[in-house]
């Protein structure tokens, strides 16, 4: 299955490649304060692709400083989130910058920060995509 969208300026292109209709997915959200201050819905798949295509890309970390938060430098929205796990950008994407954001299913709460640095390496290995043109 394939999707697409952008940010809310359109500096940022993405297209998202899924071996499931949005339908079978469940978009997560994050409780910690640094998410909670920028909201998102996250959206991933072990064998989803996510390309990127624009310019000016701001790129900030949290907690941890083990992943990358990228957000256009036009609009400030999130783009995805990832992080370089076995020498590949594996990461997630928001699901809001999606046109078809309404099929996915309910949001699921998250708790990361409950988990030590090696269990997220571990459990983002196992939930994140891959990321291009970030």
């Amino acid at each position: 299955m394939h999707y697409k969208g952008s940010c809310k300026c359109n500096c940022w292109q993405v297209e998202v490649q899924l071996a499931e209709p949005l339908e079978g997915l469940n978009p997560r959200v994050c409780d910690c304060s640094y998410c909670q201050v920028n909201p998102s819905r996250i959206l991933s798949d072990p064998n989803m692709s996510v390309v990127f295509i624009g310019d000016g890309v701001s790129i900030k970390q949290n907690g941890d400083q083990l992943a990358n938060f990228y957000y256009c430098k036009g609009c400030s929205v999130l783009l995805a989130v990832g992080c370089n796990i076995n020498g590949k950008l594996r990461g997630a994407v928001n699901s809001n910058l999606l046109q078809d954001v309404n099929q996915l299913g309910k949001p699921v709460q998250i708790q990361p920060r409950l988990l030590s640095a090696d269990e997220k390496l571990e459990r983002w290995n196992k939930l994140w995509g891959m990321l291009s043109g970030l």
